[in-house]
């Protein structure tokens, strides 16, 4: 069964508009949500929701084993082979979740932490055996993006409903986990009844453990864990060397950073497929495609980073309180971490898509020890600045050496010259927002960036001055 696929480009954008759409709902549903769980359970009581939730995602990642990107590239190459990698992702979905879920047991009995943070590790970790029936990897494979964006919301929309019915001030935070729980079977429900209305494919039933998921798979998935551990570990990390209310502000900060960088993975996850296909079919346009994607990304990095350290304060006010404002200097230096992960996305990505994953994963080893070894010196010297600092150290050596391995293996053509635009741009917007007077309203100084990007967009680049001409002239 194959889809008849619109212009490529015009596909693109129509995907990542609909994933990007979603995202937007999700994540202000989650801020929301979380905000409330903030507010309710002050900056210790987060940060051992945070804790424990950091370990289970952790788990997690172990769980899908970069399954799903797999899938979703072989099927993309051959939509024929769905039904059999079902039943092989599933399969060795369901052993991981089992063996995960025993660590975590192990976990909660040596590591010496309240009760309630145990108790929240061992609800959260249930949700490790729904991963293995999440099936949003199928329909990317197939360039259903729309479906996918579906499943984002209606897992989201779940939780917080299941929160904020849930949670009251002296129940402890157990509701929290019981959402989770909750979204996720809503996703499985939803991905196993479209499968067989939209896909028209049967639901296979077969137990099959095969070798070949887990050689490739395994290979992506390490390089999946190794961000992980890079991103939630910090917050393990911190809940063993810094206080209760630290981890709360760092753990804040950081689930606000990481949902921001669920876009630039959405916008890798959108073009994998893209990339897979014209790596083994058109390789001129690979290289085309490349080019154009690492100049986006670089547009889009310099603008919404200089966005997110202007808005930083007053997000982390509206979401959190002001209790929650020692965050803000935290937040502000995290923005690094898109601003770098939106560039060598396209390096890291575009290995995978050629099969070299083995070195992706090796650029993920690489930051993932860099930040982890640095965070408790760091975080000693600097405090939770400090902490945010070791993790932009790490995600620069994931830069340098992703951009390295796929210079030599997929001979990119100049992939520096294309990020010369906008970094130079973005040079002189930041010099002319050092020039303002310091009293300068935030609001002024978000105007003054969006001017300042459309201008040098509008200076800079040939298709963005045409596209305007054009809807003009229209």
């Amino acid at each position: 069964m194959t889809d008849a696929l619109p212009n490529p480009p015009l596909r693109l954008v129509r995907s990542f508009l609909s994933l990007s759409g979603a995202e937007v709902i999700s994540k202000a549903l989650m801020l929301v949500t979380f905000a409330f769980v903030a507010r309710i359970a002050g900056p210790s009581g987060f940060g051992y929701l945070e804790f424990a939730s950091s370990v289970v995602l952790c788990g997690g990642f172990l769980v899908d084993q970069g399954f799903g990107v797999y899938g979703a590239r072989e099927i993309a190459r051959s939509p024929g082979s769905t039904v059999r990698l079902v039943s092989e992702v599933t399969s060795l979905r369901l052993v991981l979740a089992a063996a995960v879920y025993a660590g975590l047991v192990v976990f909660t009995l040596v590591v010496d932490r309240p009760a309630e943070v145990d108790l929240l590790i061992l609800l959260y970790g249930l949700g490790l055996f729904f991963i293995p029936f999440m099936l949003q990897w199928v329909f990317q494979g197939r360039d259903r993006m729309g479906v996918v964006a579906m499943m984002q919301i209606v897992r989201t929309g779940v939780f917080a409903v299941a929160v904020f019915a849930l949670l009251r001030e002296s129940g402890g935070l157990w509701p929290v986990a019981i959402g989770e729980l909750s979204g996720a079977a809503a996703v499985v429900i939803m991905s196993i009844w479209l499968y067989r209305s939209q896909l028209g494919l049967r639901i296979p039933m077969k137990f099959l453990l095969t070798s070949r998921p887990l050689r490739a798979g395994s290979t992506i998935g390490l390089g999946q864990l190794l961000w992980s551990l890079r991103m939630y570990g910090a917050i393990i990390v911190m809940g063993f060397v810094a206080s209760e209310a630290d981890v709360g502000f760092f753990g804040a900060a950081m689930r606000i950073a990481i949902g921001l960088n669920a876009f630039v993975w959405l916008y890798f996850f959108n073009l994998l497929p893209s990339m897979s296909r014209t790596w083994h079919q058109e390789p001129d346009s690979f290289q085309r495609l490349m080019g154009r994607s690492i100049r986006t990304s670089g547009w889009l990095a310099v603008g919404g980073g200089i966005v997110w350290v202007l808005l930083a304060p007053v997000v982390i006010r509206l979401a959190y309180g002001g209790a929650f404002m020692p965050a803000t200097a935290t937040l502000q230096w995290m923005s690094g971490l898109c601003i770098l992960g939106a560039i060598h996305g396209n390096f890291r990505f575009g290995l995978i898509a050629a099969e070299h994953q083995r070195y992706a994963t090796a650029s993920a080893g690489l930051g993932t020890l860099i930040a982890l070894v640095s965070i408790p010196f760091a975080y000693t010297r600097w405090g939770l600045s400090g902490a945010a600092l070791a993790l932009i150290a790490g995600e620069i050596a994931v830069w340098i050496s992703s951009f390295l391995f796929s210079r030599r293996l997929l001979g990119l053509d100049g992939p520096l010259r294309n990020l010369g635009r906008p970094v130079v741009a973005g040079a002189v917007l930041l010099g002319l927002l050092w020039s303002l007077p310091q009293a300068t309203p935030a609001l002024a100084r978000f105007g003054v960036t969006l001017i300042g990007l459309g201008v040098a967009l509008y200076a800079s680049e040939d298709r963005f001055r045409e596209e305007i001409a054009r809807r003009l002239w229209r």
